[in-house]
């Protein structure tokens, strides 16, 4: 087995914390003490270093990663903490001695559990990381705030900051920024994911293959290895705001293809049949190209008053318009595409709906509930019989429920493959 990502972790949960985002991506992931080799797609080694001097830390290190380049990872990555603790700068300096590595991207923000680096500062939870790390670890030597600073005092490396701005111009003003730099570490701001899944994907896209970070790196590098494999069909039919929200968390964190139905006059005028036309051949090309497809049948707020007033001026009331959109619903999904992978639909109705185009007996519960209220489930009988199906509450979840969702389906498919 090729090993796609060697990690070398500075602490044990630390190396877990990051290793199950590979896991939960479907990544073989193990982990291990310094010295042992073993083979693995993803393998962590704990150098337990943290709380080592840097001169010790450095020497762990740089052991460490003389084995771990005997296997070859196509990917490497320096595993550190979150509140900077640690000899961060040390470790970097032995990984790129021992591998060769140009430049190194370094990421210290964790956005999923309030971490964010803005202007080459460090925050926790909206305070200065030098506020808070007081109360967290009154040991740290650290002062200040700065990345750059604090891990310029640890290396003689060349240190330069791609800001935001950068990052939100997109990949290509990445990858030229990358390009244009002579610096041995490339500090990262981030305040969002998806600023961390961006900067990652163009930085390996401008060959950089030795990265640095924490929490939220493990997502970032496994979204480069995700698989075609089977898709998942999103339905989404829920008119709740919550539900924007959690579809474009979706799309920030997955690669997606996104179908939203449009209403227009005519919708009250044609067949269902014909209106869905489009949409099907829309559908078919997105399934054939992307693993996670969101279908969104809710209007969107503005058609919907639209949509509401041309009805009523035609005496057609809400009822009306609901079966006419399970009608398209329908006509979209039938026959329903085959090699799928899997189901998430939001709102009760729309659920029922999708479920009886499935041409199965029932569902069977898991025992284990994925999001509060929304149970794991498989289908029973029919041409679909095994497959995950997850009926969400439209208005229910934080913005990452569907992205959770999303990523038990990849866990089921994952080990019905094993």
């Amino acid at each position: 087995m090729r090993m796609k990502v060697g990690i070398l972790t500075d602490d044990l949960s630390g190396g877990m914390n990051i290793g199950v985002e590979f896991s939960a991506a479907g990544m073989e992931t193990l982990l291990v003490q310094a010295g042992v080799v073993r083979d693995a797609e993803v393998l962590i080694v704990n150098t337990e270093t943290r709380n080592r001097a840097p001169d010790v830390a450095y020497q762990t290190v740089r052991e460490a990663a003389r084995t771990l380049r005997q296997m070859a990872p196509e990917i490497v990555v320096k595993k550190i903490d979150s509140l900077l603790r640690g000899a961060i700068g040390q470790e970097v300096t032995a990984v790129r001695e021992v591998f060769g590595f140009e430049r190194c991207l370094l990421v210290a923000a964790s956005p999923k559990i309030g971490r964010k680096t803005v202007g080459g500062y460090h925050h926790v939870d909206s305070y200065l990381l030098e506020m808070v790390l007081p109360q967290v670890d009154p040991s740290s030597p650290i002062e200040g705030s700065n990345i750059l600073t604090i891990v310029g005092k640890q290396t003689d490396l060349p240190i330069e900051l791609i800001g935001l701005d950068t990052i939100y111009e997109g990949a290509a003003a990445i990858r030229t920024r990358i390009q244009q730099s002579k610096a041995g570490v490339l500090v990262a701001d981030c305040a969002e994911q998806a600023d961390l899944n961006r900067v990652v994907e163009a930085a390996y896209r401008a060959g950089i293959r030795f990265f640095a970070g924490t929490y939220g790196m493990g997502e970032a590098l496994s979204r480069l290895y995700e698989q075609p494999g089977r898709p998942t069909l999103f339905l989404i039919g829920t008119l709740s705001a919550v539900a924007h929200q959690q579809v474009q968390a979706l799309k920030d964190a997955f690669a997606c293809a996104h179908i939203q139905v449009a209403y227009d006059e005519t919708f009250l005028d044609r067949s269902a049949a014909d209106y869905a036309l489009p949409y099907r051949a829309a559908l078919t090309d997105a399934l054939a190209m992307y693993p996670h497809v969101i279908l969104q049948v809710s209007t969107l707020p503005d058609q919907a008053e639209q949509l509401w007033y041309e009805a009523m001026l035609r005496g057609i009331d809400r009822a009306e318009i609901a079966a006419r959109i399970d009608a398209l619903v329908r006509a979209v999904l039938t026959p329903m595409p085959v090699g799928l992978g899997g189901f998430v639909a939001t709102g009760g109705t729309t659920a029922f709906s999708l479920f009886g185009l499935l041409g199965a007996d029932g569902l069977r519960l898991e025992t284990r509930e994925i999001l509060p209220g929304t149970p794991g489930a498989r289908i029973v009988g029919g041409p679909h019989d095994g497959l995950p199906f997850i009926a969400k509450p439209g208005s229910q979840g934080a913005d990452d429920a569907l992205v959770r969702l999303a990523r038990y389906v990849q866990e089921i498919n994952h080990a019905h493959r094993l």
